[in-house]
């Protein structure tokens, strides 16, 4: 396993979504799929910022995939943007939502 593996799941432990299981490898359960069948588009939007970066109202968009899987793409005017993949919607909020100060809210 890479440094980097190992660093990436002592930060998943340390925000409580590592939970070691053989059939998705210590990742956060199964995906929930959308039963769309597309891709469906959301954002974050901030009603307060605790870490006086990103600021607040919209700071992020995201897809959600059939499978569950969410690729999640900054965009804070004035700060480096960053795009991450998360294994469903469930662990974006837990990292993000901020015990309810961000919002998903689902365009399509």
């Amino acid at each position: 396993m890479s440094n980097f593996t190992n660093w990436a799941k002592a930060e998943l432990e340390r925000a409580g979504l590592f939970k070691p299981d053989s059939d998705y490898d210590g990742m956060l359960g199964p995906a929930m799929p959308n039963t769309e069948l597309k891709p469906l588009r959301f954002y974050l939007h901030r009603d307060e910022d605790e870490s006086g970066v990103s600021g607040t109202g919209l700071v992020a968009h995201g897809v959600e995939f059939p499978d569950g899987t969410v690729v999640l793409h900054w965009c804070v005017p004035g700060v480096p943007s960053g795009t991450t993949i998360y294994t469903n919607i469930h662990a974006v909020r837990k990292v993000h939502g901020h015990n309810g100060k961000t919002q998903v809210v689902w365009l399509d």
